[in-house]
């Protein structure tokens, strides 16, 4: 059993009994008992005693992995049905990443502890649903989220479903735009997605129209809508006034092949006795500058990883490739909300001998972490180089992570074939997935380029 304090204080529903062990008089009182044999007479009436007494004790355990997992099987066996065991399996559906036994957790959950609040639980669910394709339990799960989440769990799982399963998609947004209490944050996201779904039919006056009636409305204008907002703006005529947000949504890297043959088009349109060749070729290196500006160059450590299999590697296994590192957990949202972008970028670059990706799972919390992060690639159908960034025996330190210095993960280094670390990504990309390989691969190149 895992660390049963650590496992509670994951957990959102937690958060109060987690926030309140430093604060709580009790846990003072007995970190003030002096005395070892009167703090073990206590320790061992507690032990004895009430749920709550149970929980205390865990509070006090909670840097010992030994004594926290004795008292979870204690509180387990005496009061099956308490917090502690509710807790227990809201983590275990938390954690699963198999969608069909993650569901039959999460039945029992709602059934044995009506009274859970399990909206953040089904936020994740259907976003894996979405991403494992399993279309038709996506409507039950979006059903408990309500309320400021359900914006939120609607674009994501409408963004997921959009290039997989465009009929879920369409049945989905119909579906939810003849609610007549939909609220208006939810009212505006449905009209997003139906303009998105009228440009793929190749409607474009029409999803023009949809996209307007939202861009007017909303606060919220992200790179990304704007490229969207200006691409069907131009291909409804309105070249002149589109073009140059279609530039800078190529200059910002939000631009995917569509858009750039977009502002082809205009630039022919507007500019007929120019060569569209050398005007997107000068565009190109503009775009290349302002990372050239970010571009340092440091020797990279020589780290040592294993691969899936439990082979050892290093960096000079790579000699001569430019390599891209991931550092990564499951337990890292950021690091998971990054993996489809990165999924592109491997796809990207899969015939290219010349470039590696390696992304290795560090800071692990799992007993098993090569199982749990096998699972988790497979289970979200991704197809990534895996490699393990595992604690030396007998210690706490992750190797890897230690040759870096890293401070926080996701953290991201493109490493050119002289094995020098060129471009270094510490946070997770901003903006849309086509931006973040549009970013990653002009990193690619540019290390290729400047060795």
């Amino acid at each position: 059993m895992k660390n049963i304090v650590l496992l509670l204080c994951s957990l959102s529903i937690s958060s109060a009994y987690c926030q309140n062990q430093k604060t709580d008089s009790a846990l003072e009182s007995l970190n003030h008992i002096k005395d070892s044999k009167v703090l073990s007479k206590k320790l061992k009436s507690l032990g004895a005693g009430s749920e709550t007494d149970l929980q205390l004790l865990l509070q006090f355990y909670s840097t010992s992995r030994k004594s926290s997992d004795s008292i979870a099987e204690i509180a387990l066996k005496r009061f099956p049905k308490g917090k502690i065991a509710q807790e227990i399996l809201f983590h275990k559906v938390y954690e699963e990443n198999d969608v069909e036994m993650q569901e039959n957790l999460f039945k029992q959950l709602i059934n044995e502890y009506p009274e859970t609040d399990v909206e953040h639980l089904a936020q994740i669910m259907v976003v894996n649903f979405s991403r494992q394709r399993y279309s038709a339990k996506v409507p039950a799960s979006l059903a408990y989220i309500q309320g400021n989440a359900r914006p939120w769990a609607l674009d994501e799982v409408l963004k997921v479903i959009f290039s997989s399963d465009l009929e879920l998609a369409e049945n989905l947004v119909r579906a939810e735009m003849s609610k007549p209490d939909n609220s208006k944050e939810v009212q505006l996201l449905l009209l997003k997605w139906q303009s998105q779904l009228l440009a793929k039919k190749g409607n474009f006056v029409e999803a023009y129209a949809a996209l307007k009636d939202y861009y007017n409305q909303t606060t919220y204008k992200t790179p990304e809508l704007n490229a969207h907002y200006y691409y069907l703006m131009s291909k409804t005529g309105g070249y002149r006034e589109a073009f140059y947000e279609l530039e800078k949504a190529v200059l910002q890297g939000e631009a995917d092949e569509e858009i750039i043959q977009e502002l082809t088009h205009a630039y022919a349109k507007l500019y007929p006795d120019k060569d569209p060749a050398v005007y997107l070729s000068d565009l190109g290196k503009k775009y290349e500058n302002k990372y050239l500006q970010e571009m340092v160059n440091e020797p990279a450590p020589n780290f040592v990883v294993t691969d899936s299999s439990g082979k050892e590697v290093s960096l000079l296994d790579f000699k001569g490739k430019t390599i891209v590192l991931d550092f990564w957990a499951t337990w890292c949202g950021p690091c998971k909300r990054g993996l489809p972008s990165m999924q592109m970028a491997v796809d990207k670059y899969k015939d290219d001998p010349d470039v590696k990706f390696l992304f290795i799972h560090t800071w692990e919390k799992m007993q098993d972490p090569t199982a749990d992060a096998r699972k988790y690639l497979s289970g979200n159908k991704f197809n990534l180089p895996l490699y393990m960034d595992l604690k030396a025996p007998g210690s706490k330190v992750n190797r890897a992570a230690l040759a870096f210095k890293i401070r926080g993960i996701p953290a991201k280094y493109v490493i050119d074939s002289k094995g020098n670390i060129r471009f270094k990504l510490l946070s997770g990309f901003s903006g849309s997935d086509e931006a973040a390989v549009s970013e990653l691969s002009t990193m690619i190149e540019l290390a290729r380029r400047h060795i």
